[in-house]
């Protein structure tokens, strides 16, 4: 077993080192970019950028730090227990929870609580058997919610009791149109209602920007200009 896990450790170093050097490649056009989108917020625990796309981070720190220190300082962000290939019970997603904490994950995006009644038990119970210092880093998710409703979804969350929060809004729409400025704006107003909601230290944020990578094939110059949005 201690085998498995140092060959692991090993292998998603591996992995890591190869999405920051392709990160510096200016042939890579969308991440080589990074630095530009989301360094300017990198402090205030705003991470405009899908949370999947750990070279687009990475490059950011590796710009300031060089790439030994980018490694090392590597965040790995884990979405197994929300993929919906497989319907998880309550204890299996506490035990795969414990398992990916042991295994080293930063963060652990653990459910949807405002909208899967499973999703707010799970955080319930995580938060009384795991240490504060762990559950802070499990990631509540939402999706952006309209204008009229974002009083109440601010409430769920924090019902919650998370430390993180993800929120996800499409770039591009059913029509594969690129997102309106104005759901942009709405994204920012909710993210600031929400910092200034939270209770205690200051949440961490996630956006997570579906479709990125798409619209960005579609459009690179539209796309990169509405991550920048998201971004200020």
């Amino acid at each position: 077993m201690h085998l498995t896990n140092w060959f692991l450790r090993v292998l998603i170093s591996l992995v890591c080192l190869f999405g920051s050097i392709c990160a510096w490649i200016p042939s890579v056009g969308f991440k080589a970019r990074a630095p530009q989108l989301a360094g300017s917020k990198q402090k205030s625990g705003w991470n405009p950028v899908h949370t999947r796309s750990l070279p687009l981070r990475a490059s950011t720190r590796c710009q300031d730090q060089g790439l030994a220190q980018c490694i090392m300082s590597t965040k790995a962000y884990d979405a197994t227990l929300t993929q919906r290939q497989v319907e998880l019970s309550l204890e299996d997603k506490l035990r795969i929870a414990e398992r990916l904490h042991k295994f080293g994950m930063s963060y652990i995006e653990a459910g949807w609580p405002t909208a899967r009644p499973q999703d707010r038990v799970f955080f319930q119970r995580a938060k009384s058997q795991f240490d504060a210092d762990v559950f802070r880093n499990f990631v509540a998710m939402i999706e952006l919610p309209t204008a009229e409703g974002r009083d109440k979804a601010i409430a769920s969350l924090l019902e919650s009791g998370a430390g993180c929060y993800g929120i996800a809004v499409n770039l591009l729409d059913e029509q594969n149109q690129f997102v309106s400025p104005q759901r942009m704006e709405d994204l920012r107003a909710f993210a600031h209602a929400l910092r200034q909601a939270s209770r205690g230290p200051p949440p961490t944020l996630f956006a997570h920007l579906h479709h990125a990578f798409d619209a960005h094939r579609d459009n690179a110059e539209r796309a990169l200009s509405t991550v920048r949005a998201a971004a200020a």
